[in-house]
This record gives C-alpha cells, sequence and structure tokens, in this order.
C-alpha cells in the first residue's frame, strides 16, 4: 500500500500551526486578566455582608464582583479573573 507522506507532513504542519495559534491565544488571554482579592478592616459591626464589586461604570457588562461575610470586623473578597488596564 503506497502512503502519501506529503500530506501527512502538510497536515502535521497544520496541526502544529493551530496548536501554537490557540496556545498563544490562551496566553495571550490569560496576560489580560488577573485574580483581584480585597480585604476591608475596621468595619463597624459583625453582622450582615458585604458586597464588592469592580469595573467601569460605563460598561456594565465588565463589572464583576462577589458577596462576603463579616467576621470580626473584617472582609475578605476575591474576584477571579479581573480585566487589567494599562494606566
Amino acid at each position: 500500500m503506497k502512503t502519501n507522506t506529503a500530506f501527512y507532513k502538510k497536515r502535521a504542519t497544520i496541526l502544529a500551526c493551530a496548536t501554537l495559534a490557540i496556545l498563544a491565544f490562551t496566553i495571550a488571554n490569560m496576560a489580560q486578566t488577573a485574580d483581584l482579592t480585597i480585604t476591608i478592616k475596621s468595619i463597624k459591626g459583625n453582622k450582615g455582608n458585604l458586597m464588592i464589586g469592580v469595573g467601569e461604570l460605563q460598561n456594565p457588562k465588565s463589572m464583576k464582583g462577589d458577596m462576603a461575610r463579616i467576621t470580626n470586623k473584617t472582609t475578605t473578597v476575591q474576584i477571579k479573573e479581573v480585566a487589567k488596564r494599562a494606566c
């Protein structure tokens, strides 16, 4: 049986290029976001929850946030994948 090595080489090259493109896109996308941890201390009172949000007010879809319980007059919220902004 005759094999078409040119076809398989072309196929392997295309597959390698596609894999590298996906990897480059993933790395670039990861560099544009970061996890943000916010700790607030000296809160008056020890009851309830505190809602914390970050983002651009002009773009409500960019807003991310979470709610955390107040314990010992302190609360900590971790917000995942917050978009990085250039200053």
